[in-house]
């Protein structure tokens, strides 16, 4: 973990408007703190550390207001930490994360619909949407998201075809859905 916070800190140095590498940087953090210090420690840094990276994103855009991949990984932070309010299941701040990040991946989308990558987030959002209790449904459709799980799904398979840089995390997050709330093993091997 350490190698690699130490690389993704080496990439924003010299590339100082790369898009991925801060994103990249939160989750091994957060990885980090799941394996040594546990769930709930892996919490806060991903808080923490999504409060140091919206500016980041947020500046790069305003330089750039047509920048996609600025726009996809900032709404992909703010996802990062709704899956966090999910796992905590504060519905609430579910919806406000999702809505945020979502409103962002969707002008990324805009801006270049040709990105693999949108999919992982826009298949979460979808399918954790079409999971969630009706008065989540409800709000989620009037922001915009549709909450449906075979729709999640399809994209989240769009993203592990596309094998761009989700589709790891698209794997993973099939599996999950496949294993522990589709009761589909043979699809979750």
């Amino acid at each position: 973990f350490e190698l690699s916070i130490s690389n993704l800190d080496s990439v924003m140095i010299r590339q100082p408007k790369h898009t991925v590498a801060p994103f990249v940087k939160i989750a091994a953090q957060w990885m980090k703190a799941q394996v040594f210090e546990g769930y709930d420690s892996s919490y806060v840094v991903i808080y923490r550390e999504t409060e140091k990276t919206i500016p980041y994103y947020e500046a790069l855009i305003k330089e750039n207001e047509n920048d996609a991949e600025a726009f996809l990984y900032l709404g992909c932070t703010y996802g990062i930490r709704a899956r966090v309010d999910l796992a905590r299941k504060e519905w609430l701040n579910v919806l406000y994360s999702s809505y945020k990040g979502y409103r962002k991946i969707k002008h990324s989308e805009n801006l270049n619909p040709d990105q693999a990558d949108i999919y992982m987030p826009i298949g979460l959002l979808e399918y954790f949407a079409g999971m969630s209790p009706m008065p989540v449904k409800i709000l989620a459709n009037l922001f915009g998201i549709t909450p449906d799980t075979e729709l999640g799904i399809i994209h989240l398979e769009a993203a592990v075809d596309a094998k761009s840089y989700s589709w790891i995390e698209s794997a993973n997050a099939l599996t999950y859905c496949w294993l522990y709330f589709e009761n589909d093993v043979e699809k979750a091997e």
